[in-house]
Formats: structure tokens, C-alpha cells, sequence
């Protein structure tokens, strides 16, 4: 009975209503998994319009056998923690049938969909590293799976994984991780240099990817910073191929398909700056990895591109001023100040 009308409730017409149907059913199925798992997983196929609520749930039966924040560990009840962790462990053969779920919607035409079976990925990754690790780096290689939707999948599994590491405090597990993070960015089937160039979407996963992991824990991403860097920086270049007009009738409309890649790769270079290179944290790094010249180049294009990249560079100079590249901006201090100049004296539109 209970079954049927969690079910039912996913058919409610108000989102809330079927966003608390489906944590309810994650969280019987997370207390009675023999039960339950069973019913969501067969759902998938079943109620293919509610897959994204179902694999909500299946989230939180996922999310029920993490270990809790050290913060929220008072010192009591370690024994009844311990005994409700083993209790969630997941089996063998429900960790397969779990799987084979996930990477059946990682390539879903549904953006909602990816991101919550990628969200599911990197936190069974964070659990079971030595399974999980292989697959999703596997799933990066354009030559085993083509299609773009399950890299991007992949890519931000990735993200959630770092963020799970991070929260765990870990230094086996930050080991074992680093590697996966670094195939991102190092080799020939590195997401960053992955040659979706149409929507550039895996690129623009890559990027948010590593600013979420530096931001969570710099020291997954320190060691891919001297392959990372020149990749991110080669990724804020304006390129005139993904520049296009659409006719309007009497108005025609740019459309830089570019764009969302800069903004993304820009504020990962930001992140880095912050977690990775700043001289309190980590003194004489941008020295070491020659990242000034980069970065400037960087902002070169970046101070002239349009508004949501402008922001984020002009902040990224600032930055830069106030640390270790103070000489190299005054260096290149008039190319700087040319698209600045730009940006002051642009004459704006009547209805700006």
C-alpha cells in the first residue's frame, strides 16, 4: 500500500508534492532496501516520465550509507553510527544493479536526469573507489563512448566524487582520487581536450569540474596544475567559427556557441588562483609554474569579451595585481588597458 501511493504521488501535478514523494520513497527503500530498491529500479523502465524522481530516490538510498560530517560527531552513539553504516553498506549485486541503471540514463537526452545519475556515480565512487574509478575514467575515451551526453555524465561525476573526497577527509581515498581527477585534464582522452566542438559541453564540464575540486580540496588538483593551466587558458580564446548570426526578419542576433566554455574555463582559472595559487597559501607556485604570462594572455581577450567573461576577468586581474604577478602586469600593462579603455568609453544603448 505504502509502495502505491509514494508512486502515485509522483503524478501529483505540484512540484512539491512530487519532489517529498520521491525523498519518501528513497527513504523507506534506504530502511528497507530488499524491499523497495527492487520497485525503483524496475520503475525506470516502467515510468519512464518519472525516471528523474525515481533515480532522486534512488539517491538517497545511496546518500543513507555515507559516513556522517566529522562536525556533526559529538562523541556519542559511535557504536549505533557504526552499526547503521554496515546496514547500508550496499551489496555486490545490488551495487550492479544500481549501475547498470546509472549508465543506461548517463547519456539521457534529459540535462536533470544526467546530473542526478552523475551525482549518484560520484558518490558510489567516493564508497566503492577501486570499482567506480576505472569505469567513469573509461568513460571519458570519445573512442568507447562517442556519445557526448555520457562523457559530460562522467565529467561531473567526477566533480561530485572530489566533493565526497573532500568531505571525508581521506588521504587513501584523496590518493586514489587524484589520479581520476587528473584524467580530466592529462592524455589523450583528457575531458579537456576533448573534441566535442560543437556544444562544447564536456569541455565546459572539464572546467567547472576542476574549479569544484580545487575549491573542495586543492591538493586533488595540485598535481595536475602544470597540464591543467594551459589547457584552461587555450579555452578562453574567442573563436570566430562558433560565432554566428541568426536572421531575425529585420533584426539579425549573435550567437557565440563559444561562450559558456569561456565563462566556465575563466572562473576555474579564478578557483585556481584562489585555492592553488595564491602566495599565502601556496607561496612562489605561480613563479614555479610560469602561470603569470597564461593568466595575462588570458585576460588580454578576456577584458574585451562580452559582460559575464568581463566580470570574471576584471576580478581574476585584481587578484593577480595583489600577488605574485604584480611585475608581469605592469609589464603588459598597455594591452591590458586597451580593451579597458573600451569597455569605459563604449557608448551605451538608449535602452541599456
Amino acid at each position: 500500500a505504502l509502495e502505491r501511493v509514494l508512486l502515485a504521488a509522483l503524478d501529483a501535478s505540484g512540484e512539491d508534492l512530487k519532489s517529498a514523494a520521491s525523498f519518501a520513497l528513497g527513504g523507506v527503500a534506504a530502511g528497507n532496501r530488499a524491499r523497495f530498491l527492487p520497485t525503483i529500479l524496475a520503475k525506470m523502465d516502467e515510468m519512464p516520465t518519472h525516471r528523474y524522481s525515481l533515480l532522486c530516490s534512488l539517491g538517497e538510498v545511496i546518500r543513507a550509507g555515507e559516513p556522517e560530517d566529522d562536525d556533526d560527531d559529538d562523541g556519542g552513539g559511535d557504536g549505533d553510527a557504526s552499526s547503521a553504516a554496515k546496514t547500508a553498506q550496499l551489496s555486490d549485486a545490488e551495487l550492479d544493479q544500481i549501475l547498470d541503471v546509472l549508465f543506461k540514463n548517463a547519456g539521457s537526452d534529459e540535462e536533470g536526469v544526467r546530473n542526478v545519475t552523475a551525482e549518484c556515480l560520484g558518490r558510489l565512487a567516493a564508497r566503492r573507489p577501486t570499482r567506480l574509478l576505472p569505469e567513469l575514467t573509461s568513460r571519458l575515451d570519445p573512442a568507447l563512448h562517442p556519445d557526448a551526453s555520457t562523457r559530460v555524465t562522467a565529467v561531473t561525476a567526477v566533480k561530485h566524487l572530489a566533493r565526497a573526497v573532500a568531505k571525508r577527509k581521506d588521504a587513501v581515498l584523496s590518493a586514489l582520487v587524484a589520479p581520476c581527477l587528473a584524467s580530466c585534464v592529462v592524455g589523450p582522452n583528457a575531458a579537456l581536450s576533448d573534441e566535442d566542438v560543437g556544444v562544447r559541453r564536456v569541455l565546459r564540464a572539464a572546467a567547472q569540474t576542476l574549479s569544484a575540486a580545487a575549491h573542495a580540496d586543492a591538493t586533488l588538483v595540485t598535481p595536475s596544475l602544470p597540464d591543467a593551466l594551459p589547457a584552461l587558458i587555450a579555452k578562453t580564446e574567442i573563436l570566430k567559427d562558433l560565432v554566428r548570426v541568426v536572421d531575425l526578419g529585420p533584426f539579425k542576433h549573435t550567437v557565440d556557441d563559444g561562450l559558456d566554455l569561456r565563462k566556465a574555463a575563466f572562473e576555474c582559472l579564478d578557483t585556481l588562483l584562489d585555492a592553488c595559487l595564491h602566495p599565502t597559501k601556496n607561496a612562489g607556485a605561480m613563479t614555479r609554474l610560469g602561470a603569470a604570462a597564461g593568466y595575462l594572455d588570458a585576460l588580454t581577450s578576456g577584458l574585451g569579451d562580452q559582460y559575464d567573461v568581463k566580470m570574471v576577468a576584471h576580478a581574476v586581474l585584481v587578484k593577480l595585481c595583489r600577488g605574485d604577478a604584480k611585475r608581469d602586469a605592469r609589464e603588459r600593462l598597455a594591452a591590458l588597458c586597451e580593451p579597458m579603455k573600451k569597455t569605459l568609453t563604449a557608448k551605451l544603448k538608449s535602452d541599456a
